[in-house]
């Protein structure tokens, strides 16, 4: 659920709801629907959905570059989109190293 949040955040998805989650019988979480996200704000949609992190995800955060979001989105995102993604990716990661300052690693990062 974390993961999720933080992607739900990365993408500003406004439309996160347990209707556009599917769950398999292995209780594998599947995300659908985001014809609400890929928004132009610069800023979080919501930062109190964000309390954890894994440290694999927050490394991958830390190294995604626009060229990459850029080559892998090419035919569904512009580049105001793309900023947008970029701007959310250094919100999110800043969050949570301000919250590994103020709580320890350990209370953020699993």
């Amino acid at each position: 659920m974390h993961r999720r949040r933080v992607f739900a955040q990365l993408v500003y998805d406004t439309d996160r709801n347990l209707g556009n989650v599917l769950i398999s019988e292995n209780w594998h979480l599947w995300m659908i629907d985001f014809s609400r996200a890929f928004r132009l704000y610069h800023e979080l949609e919501n930062r109190k959905n964000l309390e954890r992190c894994g440290r694999q995800l927050l490394e991958r955060l830390r190294q995604l570059d626009a060229a990459e979001v850029k080559a892998k989105t090419k035919d569904y995102l512009n580049k105001m989109e793309i900023d947008g993604v970029m701007a959310r990716r250094d919100a999110i990661v800043k969050l949570y190293e301000n919250l590994i300052k103020e709580k320890g690693e350990a209370q953020v990062l699993y």
